[in-house]
């Protein structure tokens, strides 16, 4: 059994043959899910799965049966997790549903993930025809030719239609023959790769069949990717590549790249440290151990070990010392994953790659620019002090460059060629001791390193506070000896060793005696992140110091340079900031007796307070926000019981929403709504807040229900403890006027929207700008139900009075512009609107970055204004771009994205490409009944936009069934009035006349042109579609009289609307029927 080409999914089989163990919980899992309990559901789960996988699901005959011959049908077609999604999108994720979800990843795994089928496509690429040819001649008794058409195409198409083969052996059998064909390296790798599939798929002894140099190659693990598998052909292999030999068979582009240049790119990089001493033999390691790697399997080299062990400071010596042999370098700092994409957005900027709002696109876009090479092919990325892999591994590139990870987790230990990091030898110690500490002897310096264990950063503070304080050595001991604290234990060893937070605690004791307020901001900046402090933070906080000399910005500042000297934080001077090492928090948080802590905590909340500022949606205050960012949660802020304080994480929540890293906002989010709930209670003012912020971000990811059903609670919490007239519920209410648009109850939506924005002008006055959003959410609501003469009263309202406290330009008063657009497209004006676009869209673009919600919606407007106004090809290539930047942003199954992908499936209709029309209208109406649901108002205008396409593709009966249930159910939810029931009778009208069904057509046609008139007006294009189409009805039923007046009449406004160039003229004048399609509107 097979599907339809084009619909299949990367195949899966068992892990290996499933015992009746792995049945027996795998029935437990199904049975457990609520869903196929239900007869309605469980018919729906059917109807998806036949769509996906055709009759073998057909519900007629699989409805009666049980659970597990569903089961059973799903794993013989490898489509388990296909089944599992199903479950979750016609029922819910429930926790059942999510122990079913892990078992089935547990038992199936994908026999090719995205990593392996990247490799294989780069092994493939450049087979040549003739040698494809050659070995589909050669499958004689083997098992794939017979799935292959005559004309096969490339490699890459044999093995993209063997990939979705149920059983892979087929693919195996193809890529073992094909590697015969290939270079000796080549013929290693797909070995390699034959292998671990084998293993995967459990087919390991009829693949070993294939070819006796397969009983040779070294077996891999399933769960390791091919590329970390390499260790490079044996030593009596015949290569000759020189010392740069980085793989066999492979060249090095780094061989021949100059070698007296500097990087183009060099970023993020701590400075230099003059005093490195030691770690010879590492560095050479680590060098051959990067070179190891070939451009297409590209391995992190990760550095681990203890926390002050000189990670870090072998990774900016390596850097330094092999800068000539990369075009880039960027040091990021890899805390956590919110660092990571700071870094890699820096990262981008820098290569001049395309502005966005939204972080996880910049992300992308920098991680394929540095894949590709492009523009620079020999790289080199640190990530600094990462947690888990598993935290890092979506952010490690592949490509010609190297990575380079350093992390105290044990975790990267697994990671083929990791290196742990030990302390310095004994003879590295004396060394760095001696060079600074002139008068230690050998053995003098050796007993003060087996004092502080030899950990490289306790050496440096030793010698550091003996270079400001001149301390003998005696002395030094006695103080380690009077004054030790045991290392915090944060995932360190527990045996680690005790001397080195001594050493620690002894220096803050020190900068203590010699500046008072030094210690003190350290002790602070304890409280605060390992990330980087900007000092300006530090100075608009510093009114909050509680010492008098930190309030100072001079004396702050040499504070400040203090902390350097002793070597107790890193400063950078040239970029403003400052960062206090992990263990040294650890430590200084420890020894700051329990009294004192809360109050330095306290203080550390205050700077914070005071320096934020506020209004996160204005872009002039995003700079600050990112400088407080890292430290929401290392300082403990959702904690804090202040309001201030509080007020600073709500700030922080709706920051990463205005930025676009919608993920982050949802997990501060939800973090906060969770800790205060449990804290403050659920009705507490500010948790209500921070549920109110949560739920825009799920509604942002798609998580429409969560969305709304947060927000109803929300409201109505806030309602009864403060009021329904407060500005939070007013915010809240016009919030879940949204969720019900997307839930499809937009009469609900609008009656909500109308009380709010009255509530707006009673409470806050009619130029308040929270009464403004309201009356442009109210017009949202008129323009989805088809009124969009009160949507443009409303909009050019709000034009003039955001012109006037805003100006022209505000991207406020932009945003009106916007929807005035839209309105003006419905009411038929489309050279109007047109013209307002041209002028306002290049203005718009330079006040907001290139992928801001705001500019994707206007940019929409826009590509349907361009087509409208007969620019059709322009309109297809604009159209285009939108779609990617919207499928980049939100995602395939976001209600922008699929509204872009209607407009794109009407360019693709007018531009004479039918065919991907109806792909894209399929693709878009599949995915609107899965998310919206198949009565929603935007399902059925997409609905009658694809029987638009099926007719003329000459598939009546098909179009006529769609078009059909679209009318009825516009008509029960809509009436027979609005804009899209118009265009459904109008599209019925037509396929009746296909159908040969004149007189039908034309009775249907004149109801539909009287109604029209009455709510378009007569001149409207849609109307005049209406009139052209009856015209042809009359004349078809032989009323030539009156079929040559409305023609006449019809040709001339269209001349007079559209222009006599127009294609919508064009087609009126030589009598072709003209369609009425749907653009769904934004939320």
């Amino acid at each position: 059994m097979t599907r339809e080409a084009g619909r299949r999914e990367p195949t899966t089989v068992p892990r290996r043959g499933l015992s009746i163990g792995d049945k027996a919980r795998l029935m437990d899992a199904v049975n457990a899910v609520s869903t196929l309990a239900d007869a309605y559901r469980r018919q729906r789960v059917l109807e998806q799965l036949r769509e996906e996988y055709g009759p073998a699901f057909d519900p007629n005959t699989l409805g009666s049966h049980d659970n597990w011959t569903i089961v059973d049908t799903c794993i013989q077609l490898g489509a388990m997790p296909q089944f599992v999604s199903v479950l979750k999108f016609v029922g819910d994720e429930s926790p059942q549903w999510r122990r079913l979800d892990a078992l089935v990843k547990e038992l199936f795994p994908p026999v090719m993930d995205d990593e392996l089928d990247e490799h294989v496509r780069t092994l493939l690429r450049p087979v040549p025809p003739d040698m494809l040819t050659a070995v589909l001649r050669q499958d004689a008794s083997r098992s794939f030719g017979s799935l292959i058409p005559a004309d096969p195409g490339t490699a890459i198409d044999v093995y993209d239609r063997l990939r979705t083969e149920p059983d892979p052996f087929p693919l195996l059998s193809f890529l073992e023959m094909t590697g015969h064909h290939l270079e000796e390296y080549a013929l290693v790798e797909l070995h390699r790769l034959i292998d671990d599939l084998a293993l995967r798929s459990g087919l390991t002894a009829r693949v070993r069949e294939l070819c006796r140099s397969l009983q040779a190659t070294p077996p891999t693990t399933p769960d390791q990717p091919i590329g970390e598998q390499r260790e490079g052909l044996e030593a009596d292999d015949d290569i000759d590549g020189g010392d740069d030999v980085r793989s066999p068979g492979v060249k090095s582009d780094r061989s021949v790249r100059e070698q007296s240049a500097p990087p183009q790119v060099w970023g993020g990089l701590p400075p230099r440290n003059n005093n490195f001493t030691g770690r010879v033999d590492l560095l050479e390691q680590l060098r051959d151990e990067l070179g190891r790697h070939t451009r297409s399997a590209l391995v992190p080299q990760p550095l681990h070990g203890l926390g002050g062990i000189g990670k870090s400071q072998v990774a900016v010596e390596f850097a330094y010392r092999n800068q000539f042999d990369y075009e880039l370098v960027w040091w990021i700092q890899a805390d956590d994953e919110q660092s990571i994409r700071r870094s890699l957005t820096s990262l981008a900027r820098r290569l001049g790659l395309s502005e966005s709002d939204d972080v996880q696109e910049i992300v992308d876009g920098v991680l394929d620019a540095l894949r590709l090479g492009n523009p620079h092919e020999n790289w080199l990325l640190i990530y600094d002090n990462a947690p888990e892999p598993s935290v890092v591994q979506r952010y490690l590139p592949s490509g010609p460059g190297h990575v380079l990870v350093t992390s105290r987790s044990r975790s990267w230990s697994g990671v083929p060629n990791a290196i742990e990091i030990d302390v310095f030898t004994p003879q590295e110690s004396i060394e760095l001791l001696r060079r600074r500490w002139s008068d230690l002897t050998d053995e003098r310096a050796l007993t003060l390193a087996d004092e502080l264990g030899h950990l490289p950063l306790a050496l440096e503070q030793a010698v550091a506070v003996h270079e400001q304080t001149g301390m003998p050595l005696a002395d030094y001991l006695r103080a380690l000896e009077s004054s030790p604290r045991v290392i915090l234990d944060e995932g360190m060893p527990a045996n680690y060793p005790r001397t080195v937070a001594a050493a620690l605690e002894f220096a803050h004791n020190s900068i203590k005696e010699t500046s008072p307020a030094a210690a003190y901001l350290l002790e602070l900046c304890s409280f605060l992140s390992s990330h980087p402090i900007a000092i300006p933070m530090l100075a608009r906080g510093r009114n909050a110091q509680p010492t008098a000399e930190l309030r100072d910005d001079i004396l702050l500042r040499r504070a400040v340079r203090d902390l350097g000297r002793y070597a107790l934080v890193q400063l950078d001077a040239g970029r403003d900031f400052i960062r206090v090492h992990s263990l040294i928090r650890a430590v200084l948080r420890d020894s700051i007796p329990t009294d004192k802590r809360d109050e330095v905590q306290r203080a550390a909340h205050a700077v914070l307070a005071a320096a934020n500022p506020g209004i996160p949606d204005d872009p002039d205050t995003w700079t600050q926000h990112a400088q407080i960012a890292p430290h929401v949660i290392p300082a403990g802020l959702i904690l804090s019981v202040e309001q201030d304080v509080r007020r600073v994480v709500l700030d922080q929540i709706r920051y990463n929403f205005a930025i676009g890293d919608y993920p982050t906002s949802r997990d501060l989010g939800q973090e906060t709504v969770d800790s205060w709930r449990a804290r403050c209670g659920p009705d507490d003012e500010l948790t209500l807040v921070a549920a109110r912020h949560l739920a825009n971000s799920l509604r942002m990811l798609g998580r429409y229900e969560e969305a709304r059903s947060l927000n109803q609670d929300t409201l109505e919490r806030m309602s009864s403890s403060l009021g329904a007239d407060h500005e939070h519920s007013l915010a809240t209410a016009s919030n879940l006027a949204a969720d019900l648009r997307l839930a499809g109850a937009l009469h609900d939506a609008h009656q909500l929207d109308e009380q709010t924005l009255q509530r707006h002008r009673a409470v806050l006055g009619e130029r308040d700008p929270a009464t403004l959003r309201a009356q442009s959410n109210l017009a949202v609501d008129y323009r989805i139900l088809g009124d969009f003469r009160r949507a443009l009263e409303l909009d050019e309202h709000n034009i003039e009075l955001r012109k006037d406290i805003y100006g022209a330009d505000h991207p406020r008063t932009l945003f009106s512009y916007s929807a005035l657009m839209r309105d003006l497209y419905g009411l038929g004006q489309f050279q109007r609107g047109l013209a307002l676009a041209s002028e306002k869209m290049p203005i718009y673009e330079q006040k907001l970055p290139a992928n801001h919600n705001d500019l994707l919606v206007a940019r929409r407007n826009l590509a349907i204004l361009l087509r409208k106004a007969g620019h059709n090809n322009e309109a297809l290539d604009y159209t285009k771009d939108l779609y990617e930047a919207c499928r980049r942003k939100f995602g395939r199954h976001h209600e922008h994205t699929l509204s872009a992908m209607v407009t794109l499936s009407n360019a693709h209709r007018v531009t004479g490409d039918i065919s991907t029309a109806l792909t894209h209208g399929e693709d878009a109406l599949k995915a609107y009944r899965d998310v919206l649901g198949p009565t929603h108002a935007f399902t059925l205008g997409c609905q009658i936009n694809v029987a638009i396409v099926l007719r003329l593709l000459d598939r009546n009966d098909e179009a006529s069934r769609l078009n059909d249930e679209a009318l009825a159910a516009l008509v029960g939810a809509l009436g027979d009035e609005h804009p899209h029931t118009l265009c459904a009778a109008n599209t019925k009208a037509n396929g009746l006349a296909a159908d040969g069904r004149v007189e039908e057509a034309r009775a249907l046609g004149e109801q539909t042109l009287e109604r029209s008139r009455r709510v378009r007006g007569e001149h409207h294009p849609n109307t005049l579609a209406c009139a052209a189409n009856l015209a042809f009805d009359l004349e078809k039923i032989g009323d030539l009289v009156n079929a040559n007046r409305l023609r006449r009449e019809t040709l001339d406004q269209f001349s007079v609307q559209l222009g006599t160039d127009h294609p919508e003229t064009l087609n009126a004048g030589v009598y072709r029927r003209m369609e009425s399609d749907v653009e769904v509107p934004a939320t």
